[in-house]
């Protein structure tokens, strides 16, 4: 049985490559998807991208700031 791809089917996993193709060819294509997808959230992954730290911490305010909307109340709630 195989498992479903998180987050309605999108998954960071490449595809296999196809005849004449390499591996680098497929990471490539790859990584340009991703940079081409804006979705809901691609502002804290925009802003992500430009820190030069292992970890970083925010606050949920922060958050919401560079997203420019207020996240939803079970951000409260939950435990992550």
């Amino acid at each position: 049985m195989s498992k479903s791809p998180p987050y309605g089917g999108y998954t960071d996993s490449p595809r296999p490559p196809t005849a004449g193709e390499s591996e680098l060819d497929v990471a490539e294509d790859a990584n340009q998807r991703q940079d081409q997808y804006q979705g809901k959230y691609s502002p804290l992954k925009d802003h992500l991208r430009t820190v030069d730290e292992d970890e970083i911490e925010f606050s949920f305010s922060e958050i919401e700031d560079i997203l420019g909307f207020t996240l939803p109340n079970s951000t409260h709630k939950y435990d992550a």
